[in-house]
């Protein structure tokens, strides 16, 4: 297993309680891909988490296909 990915792993281990609360609050949003408003609600309630926890964050719009949204920890 890569470096990082080992560092992920360990992250959730550490912070089990956190991540399936997260987890829960993801799917208990109702989001079907067809919808673009639906994707779009996913996409902002994670870029509000992650801003909490000071990430680097950014949404990508598309027209027909909802938002993507990326984030990773600040370097440094």
């Amino acid at each position: 297993m890569n470096k990082k990915l080992q560092t992920a792993f360990s992250y959730i281990d550490r912070h089990r309680e956190m991540m399936v609360e997260l987890w829960r609050s993801i799917v208990s949003i109702e989001s079907p891909s067809a919808d673009l408003e639906a994707v779009g609600r996913i996409a902002s309630h994670l870029d509000t988490y992650c801003d909490a926890m000071g990430m680097q964050r950014r949404i990508y719009p598309y027209d027909h296909a909802g938002p993507t949204f990326t984030a990773c920890t600040r370097s440094g």
